[in-house]
């Protein structure tokens, strides 16, 4: 391979979903590498959904013309243009290499599941090159954008990786069934994970084991056994107490229990699907968990209970995996898969999460005409004043680039004390956010031990560990119902700044903990500037800031304009109504709707099964989408 810089890019064209905000792939991202020697780098990772404001952003670009100008524009930041690139890969339509999803594993496994494998087991090639990994790649499906025939290829991959040698095999996922779940209740998969573990309510009765294996995608099982379960619970009755389920927890609705009570059994079989992967896998091969990293990428890795359950239950040596497990982490599973492939040996450890956007005119906003009545002084980044800020009220904190993947991992953050349940209900309220969802907290790393059972080092916030019975007191904001936290470990190399503000918090409290919740309202993504985060602040009366080192204090708040998020960038411009029209007519004849063109574009299979332009083809897919819309709901 050539040295210097390559562009992969998980984005879509497509004439008819540019005009409808559709795609095939979602939390779109495009990532820039350079290779020196045998030593490769990542630049820049771009999430499409901080640039847009757009959450888990869906869209496709008019036309290669298009998305090559989006791509300059991204680029420009480095002083360099697509020319520049020696490949840029990832997105049909601007591969300059077709050959890169072409291996021997892709013939049976779909490509989409070995860049998230590889996202997770190329995280740090020191480790992969010389120790045991297993890896699992569990979302809920692919695109079909690169592999357009699904017929006969597994969904989900697995691998052992034995001091570099690499073995690919298919698992099950059970990701689907939470798709299913967000889909019935219109809740993210998230909200729902914090409502199974808030609620005390729980079912008694012994379920059927019966997706242990699920290796296909097929919807269908999904679906039968996600409605099946959902009719059971939904009709319990209060005379049934102690006898199918344990209690109505009075500090829910009867509704929130009954969906707390599903989603236990949904996150149990989740669980036990899970647990299948690797007792299949340690059954295949002659493997010492206490020996072996284990790796778990693709959305369910996002499900933090299992990861901690899988690595207590075989005493896996460590985890291993990338911030950006979900499909936001596409572009990265592209590039290491393909130097890997391309390089057999290569030199990479992602160190940080800190890979994505820095604003250049952070500094400047503040000193613009209209924000300047709203700006009562700014002072640099003292420990002790900030302890006194933050002992008071939550603040905003900024800090050089922004993290990549779906969490907020100290850069892009809503910082609070820990120590009162006062500041947890504070955060669900600037956020909007139920009263009953946790915080996640942020700790010195060297000290997570002294507070947290059998603590180690998660950096992306993915693992979940019991707080200690003698701490949980002095910590109640983020003490889930069953005492356990959603922990984040920090050192002082990695975000020195941040490090330096928890050291002067537990040098005045004994506490070396902050509570830490992404910065960003409701239905919007991280957000991505130090306007936007001005924005922010000002909106919900947020007193102080931290920017990139500097303390600003706001005053004025009540006369701020806004009570939404500011407008963030537009990828394209819009095309005229009659262009729009014209596109559509051309490319969707039949007048589908634009529920159905949803579904279509959201399941693989009946989007290489059916042509829109084909009237018998859109008839059909019309009857099918009403039965997979009745279905669901």
């Amino acid at each position: 391979m050539t040295d210097g810089y390559y562009l992969f890019t998980y984005l879509e064209i497509d004439p008819l979903g540019s005009v409808y905000g559709l795609s095939q792939r979602h939390d779109c991202n495009v990532s820039l590498w350079e290779k020196n020697g045998e030593t490769v780098s990542l630049k820049r990772y771009w999430e499409l959904e901080r640039l847009t404001g757009r959450k888990e952003y869906r869209g496709a670009f008019r036309d290669v013309e298009q998305a090559l100008c989006f791509l300059n524009t991204l680029l420009d930041e480095f002083g360099l243009t697509t020319d520049d690139m020696e490949a840029i890969l990832g997105t049909p339509g601007l591969d300059t290499d077709d050959t890169y999803a072409d291996d021997e594993s892709t013939r049976t496994i779909s490509y989409h599941s070995i860049c998230h494998l590889f996202s997770g087991i190329l995280s740090d090639t020191e480790i992969f090159y010389h120790q045991n990994i297993i890896g699992l790649a569990v979302d809920a499906g692919p695109d079909v954008l690169i592999q357009k025939d699904l017929k006969g290829l597994f969904y989900y991959a697995g691998c052992v990786v034995d001091h570099g040698r690499v073995t690919i095999f298919p698992v099950s996922s059970p990701a689907l069934l939470w798709m299913i779940a967000s889909s019935h209740y219109q809740l993210k998969e998230g909200t729902l994970m914090a409502l199974a573990s808030a609620s005390k309510s729980k079912s008694l009765e012994q379920f059927p084991a019966c997706l242990d294996k699920q290796m296909d995608g097929d919807a269908g099982k999904f679906i039968k056994y996600f409605h099946e379960l959902v009719s059971r619970i939904d009709g319990y009755e209060e005379k049934e107490k102690d006898r199918l389920f344990n209690e109505m927890d009075p500090l829910f609705s009867v509704r929130d229990n009954k969906i707390s009570m599903v989603m236990k059994e949904v996150q149990k079989v989740s669980m036990n699907m899970m647990t299948a992967n690797i007792e299949d896998i340690l059954e295949e091969y002659p493997i010492d968990p206490e020996q072996t990293y284990l790796s778990v990428s693709g959305g369910y890795a996002l499900n933090c209970p299992t990861n901690s359950y899988l690595l207590e239950k075989y005493h896996f040596k460590d985890f291993i995996t990338a911030p950006c497990v979900n499909d936001s982490g596409i572009s990265m599973g592209m590039a290491l898969f393909y130097f890997w492939k391309n390089m057999g040996t290569f030199s990479f450890k992602l160190q940080t999460p800190y890979y994505g956007c820095v604003d250049p005119l952070a500094s400047d906003v503040f000193e613009r005409d209209f924000y300047r009545p709203y700006i009562a002084g700014i002072t640099d980044f003292n420990e002790a004043v900030f302890v006194s800020d933050i002992n008071r009220a939550p603040v905003v904190w900024f800090d050089g680039a922004s993290e990549i993947g779906p969490r907020a991992l100290g850069n892009r953050s809503l910082l609070a004390a820990p120590t009162s349940l006062y500041m947890k209900d504070e955060l669900n309220r600037i956020k909007q956010r139920q009263w009953w969802r946790p915080v996640a907290p942020i700790v010195l790393q060297e000290k997570a031990h002294e507070w947290f059972k059998d603590a180690s080092s998660s950096p992306f916030m993915l693992r979940t560990f019991e707080i200690l019975s003698d701490k949980r007191e002095r910590i109640p904001a983020v003490a889930h119902i069953d005492n356990s936290a959603r922990i984040q470990t920090i050192n002082g190399n990695d975000n020195p700044l941040l490090y330096r503000a928890i050291q002067g918090f537990e040098e005045a409290n004994g506490v070396p903990i902050l509570c830490n919740t992404s910065l960003n309202d409701q239905g919007e993504p991280i957000v991505n500037t130090a306007e936007e985060a001005l924005n922010f602040a000002l909106r919900k009366r947020i007193e102080i800031m931290y920017v990139n080192g500097k303390r600003v204090q706001l005053q004025n708040h009540q006369a701020y304009p806004s009570d939404r998020p500011l407008t963030r960038r537009t990828l394209v411009e819009e095309l005229p109504a009659h262009e729009r029209q014209q596109i559509s007519a051309q490319y969707n004849p039949y007048g589908i709707d634009d529920e159905s063109l949803g579904l279509y574009y959201m399941m693989p299979e009946v989007y290489v099964s059916y042509d829109l332009r084909d009237k018998d083809s859109s008839r059909f897919l019309h009857l099918f989408t009403s039965r997979i819309k009745k279905m669901v709901r």
